[in-house]
């Protein structure tokens, strides 16, 4: 989107480059922001995403977005 064409008072949010996180699946990464994040992990041929915000910092949001996708691939 142009300068010209966003409206007053839209930010464009920039994102970190995403983070390896180990010890969860094949591959898996936490993608964050200033108001929460999205953990993917990578197993066989599937992939499980967990989204998370809120208060919490960005270690405790991996953490428990760790914790959520362990969950989920044991059902997989």
């Amino acid at each position: 989107m142009r300068d010209r064409d966003k409206k007053k008072g839209e930010e464009e949010e920039e994102s970190a480059p995403p983070q390896k996180v180990v010890g969860i699946g094949d591959e898996a990464y936490w993608i964050g922001s200033r108001v929460g994040g999205a953990f993917y992990v990578l197993k066989g041929n599937a992939y499980v995403r967990i989204s998370v915000g809120g208060p919490a910092d960005q270690a405790n949001k991996i953490k428990k977005s760790k914790v959520l996708a362990q969950k989920a691939l044991a059902r997989l």
